[in-house]
């Protein structure tokens, strides 16, 4: 029982150790002062993240309050 529980948290542990960081590829501001990042993202195993993460900017320049934007695409008729 114990060889099944550490082979299971050793695979677990294996599987999250594919996902690599987030590379930011692109920035920009807003007219509101935020930085928009485009980031990209291997999953491992062919699968692959892309999106975007929209920032508040300080005074100092320091990033805060960073949360991923929900993309939806329509397609038009």
């Amino acid at each position: 029982m114990k060889r099944l529980i550490a082979l299971a948290a050793l695979g677990a542990l294996g599987l999250s150790a594919c996902a690599g960081p987030r590379i930011i590829t692109s920035m920009s501001t807003t007219r509101d002062s935020k930085f928009r990042l485009l980031f990209y993202r291997n999953l491992g195993w062919g699968n692959t993240e892309q999106g975007v993460i929209d920032c508040d900017a300080g005074a100092d320049g320091a990033l805060s309050n960073c949360k991923p934007l929900t993309l939806t695409f329509v397609e038009e008729k």
